[in-house]
């Protein structure tokens, strides 16, 4: 009976080892270097070395993108994807030339992280377009050309048109200054009060905050056809 006893006692430490022993080797790993480190090190180890090979796999990538990219007469051939490339450019003057290749349009392709809009076409195809802007490089440099030439022309007609802004002119009768507010309106300016109602009748509306010559006055704006009427009244009523 005591030797059972013993024999119990002896698995029951024996049990209580191995448990320490597998709860000691959890908290120490071996990794690839042969050194040993604790667990939450090697963890943090770890998380280092997977940040440094994403970062590494991003830069490889950036650098892939770039050479994946060859500019032709203003037109960039770009390895869209495994399977298909993309066009940028004026391509507007070789659209049908395109058509024929296979390319097709799409306003909201993806480019450098913008939407713009290309075309999209089979990998197998890029040396088809290359040899298409090769052989049109005097079509996209005329092209290129005039969209320059049309933009400029806007934006020297846009400057032109804000320099040439309307002049104001202003006729005093009497207590009155009648004003040439603009292209299409007049507008009637003092103490108005006495003739508000044929002013009303003449269809003018009050506006507290005319801007007469940069500066905000209140006055009755009419339309340009009043402005025979709106003498004669104001001449009537001096």
């Amino acid at each position: 009976m005591e030797t059972v006893k013993k024999e119990e006692s002896s698995n029951v430490v024996e049990n209580d080892v191995k448990k320490e022993m597998n709860e000691s080797s959890l908290k120490r790993v071996k990794i690839e270097n042969g050194t040993e480190m604790e667990l939450p090190k090697q963890e943090e180890s770890l998380k280092r070395i997977k940040s440094e090979n994403d970062t590494n796999q991003v830069g490889n990538e950036e650098t892939n993108s770039e050479k994946q990219e060859q500019v032709i007469h203003e037109c960039r051939v770009v390895e869209y994807s495994e399977r298909s490339i993309a066009v940028f450019g004026p391509t507007f003057v070789i659209k049908d030339d395109l058509k024929e290749i296979g390319a097709k349009y799409n306003g909201w392709l993806q480019d450098k992280g913008n939407k713009r809009p290309g075309w999209i076409l089979s990998k197998k195809k890029k040396q088809d377009v290359i040899k298409l802007l090769e052989s049109s490089g005097a079509k996209l440099k005329e092209a290129v050309a005039k969209a320059a030439e049309r933009k400029a022309k806007s934006e020297s007609t846009s400057k032109s048109a804000k320099s040439e802004s309307y002049v104001q002119t202003e006729t005093k009768i009497d207590k009155y200054r009648l004003v040439s507010y603009s292209e299409r309106a007049c507008a009637v300016l003092g103490d108005t009060r006495p003739i508000k109602d044929k002013l009303k009748d003449l269809n003018g509306r009050f506006n507290p905050r005319l801007t007469i010559n940069g500066k905000s006055e209140a006055g009755w704006i009419f339309g340009k056809k009043r402005i025979a009427a709106l003498e004669e009244l104001l001449k009537s009523s001096t």
